[in-house]
């Protein structure tokens, strides 16, 4: 689709979207917001970015990847929550004593989030490796991989 074709689209939709006063908090099109921005380098300072490209102008609330519980890999995780402002999106990889090994991910106080690698002590002990990030929906699936842990056991027997 041409540049002038999809201003034309997104144009229409921001008529449609600004009668039926939708308020989600959304882009109409992504690409074109980006292809208009190009053009119109204040666009998220215009109206039309304000309400065809709130998602894209960074407008709206920043959207994670929520686990209630421990999962054994974030794409498990595959519930979507709004965080409220200051916040962004955590994974944190836990390691417990009891040698359970699990992900847990959300959204926390930007003040909060220091990313961490380290064994924390209390009533328990644990390692935990923390990582923040601040685009919609980062923590998901492709920032964890499974750990598979091998361990190979030799004895060795003494015949004199």
């Amino acid at each position: 689709m041409a540049y002038s074709s999809k201003l034309v689209l997104i144009l229409g939709l921001f008529v449609l979207k600004c009668a039926h006063g939708d308020s989600t908090c959304s882009d109409v099109d992504s690409q074109a917001c980006a292809l208009m921005e190009k053009s119109k380098p204040d666009l998220c300072n215009s109206s039309i970015g304000e309400t065809a490209c709130q998602r894209y102008c960074g407008m709206c609330p920043l959207e994670c990847f929520t686990c209630q519980d421990l999962v054994q890999d974030m794409s498990q995780c595959i519930n979507v929550t709004t965080c409220e402002p200051n916040q962004t999106c955590y994974t944190a990889e836990i390691f417990d004593f009891d040698r359970s090994h699990g992900f847990a991910g959300g959204c926390i106080s930007k003040e909060m989030c220091i990313p961490h690698r380290g064994e924390l002590f209390g009533r328990s002990s644990s390692a935990v490796q923390t990582q923040c990030c601040d685009t919609d929906r980062c923590n998901g699936p492709s920032t964890t991989t499974k750990t598979t842990t091998t361990t190979t056991t030799t004895t060795y027997s003494n015949y004199d």
